[in-house]
């Protein structure tokens, strides 16, 4: 067949090799494959299996550290990086402490005068780190962190204790969720504002 310039094209150039056409897919493959060579900028080693523990806590509030422990578990879980058990290595968290704030308050005029809180912003804050053995040094530190939840105050006792119950819980899991990010060496702030 000859070429003469109006779109015919022999037979040859049309098909092209097997062994180009495999060597082609494959290198299509590779490239698709390979990650952009970033990683975690807190963690030097490839990411392990980790149990959860909770260490002694100081602040009275057990349903703080059952909430910020199920935060823990679900975002390792997340990044298959949890293990059942109490086996090493270990996370480590610690609730440290559960603040309250007045977020507004109301005057209530009358014969006794008295403010009332109708809002609060409750604070949990914690930390993590964990331990390659029994007699291991801690390591991956996070420092302290902290979650807010913003809670509406009733002037029913009961209502408000449900309230505040239910806002420590709600930050003490977003608190365990960000303490677990940062072990696993992701970004992540300190501390949310009261």
């Amino acid at each position: 067949m000859s070429d003469c310039g109006h779109g015919v094209v022999s037979r040859e150039t049309q098909t092209t090799s097997p062994l180009k056409s495999l060597a082609f897919t494959l290198s299509l493959i590779a490239l698709s494959t390979t990650g952009c060579g970033y990683g975690p900028a807190y963690v030097s080693r490839a990411p392990a299996r980790f149990s959860v523990v909770s260490a002694p806590f100081a602040a009275p509030h057990p349903e703080a550290v059952e909430a910020a422990l199920a935060g823990m578990r679900a975002g390792l879980s997340q990044a298959d990086a949890l293990t059942a058990g109490a086996g090493y290595p270990q996370v480590v968290l610690q609730i440290l402490r559960v603040d309250e704030l007045a977020a507004g308050i109301a005057a209530e005029l009358g014969p006794s005068e008295s403010a009332l809180a109708r809002g609060s912003a409750i604070g949990v804050v914690g930390r993590a780190w964990i331990l390659e053995g029994p007699r291991g040094q801690p390591t991956n530190d996070t420092g302290d962190l902290r979650r807010v939840e913003y809670v509406a105050q009733s002037t029913e006792p009961l209502t408000s204790s449900y309230a505040y119950g239910s806002a420590v819980r709600a930050a003490g899991r977003r608190l365990g969720e960000a303490l677990a990010r940062r072990i696993l060496g992701g970004p992540e702030p300190g501390t949310d504002p009261m």
